[in-house]
């Protein structure tokens, strides 16, 4: 009896194993996903001070975090994000991210020269959300698609 309950388990044990494999589709760009969405997303924008001139190097932190709660406690695990600077004219652009969805990722505004380019100004930090979104490529199966999102941000002097 025991021999046989344990053949069954080996056999079933085996079936799922298969069946869980066969679930896994190649999608997208070619890599495999289980049941996992994402996203492609590129924050652009421009940033000014409060009489709308240009402001140049002005530190632009992507902040890709996603935020957990299974026992009521929130744990932050923080994902590869982008770091860019703006240009002469405030313009920048950060990498194409990939993640789990446009959700709690924040965008960091500092101003690390200090008195150059124009004064100290505030930091400024914003939520992903805030931000204007427009769909570049579709998505489909796990794949959301492709997203720019842009801003336009007035930094105020300290």
């Amino acid at each position: 009896m025991k021999k046989r309950i344990f053949s069954v388990r080996t056999l079933l044990s085996g079936v799922l194993a298969i069946l869980g494999f066969a679930g896994c589709e190649k999608v997208w760009n070619g890599e495999c996903e289980y049941g996992s969405p994402s996203v492609d997303y590129r924050v652009i924008g421009e940033v000014t001070d409060e009489a709308g001139k240009p402001l140049s190097g002005i530190r632009v932190i992507v902040q890709d975090k996603s935020l957990y709660g299974k026992d009521g406690n929130y744990h932050t695990y923080n994902h590869e994000g982008d770091t860019v600077y703006t240009d002469a004219k405030g313009a920048f652009q950060s990498a194409k991210i990939q993640s789990g969805g446009i959700y709690q990722q924040r965008v960091v505004f500092d101003d690390v020269d200090g008195e150059a380019n124009g004064g100290e100004f505030r930091s400024v930090d914003m939520s992903i959300k805030d931000l204007d979104s427009k769909q570049i490529k579709k998505g489909g199966d796990w794949y959301e698609g492709e997203y720019e999102l842009s801003t336009k941000v007035q930094m105020k002097k300290k």
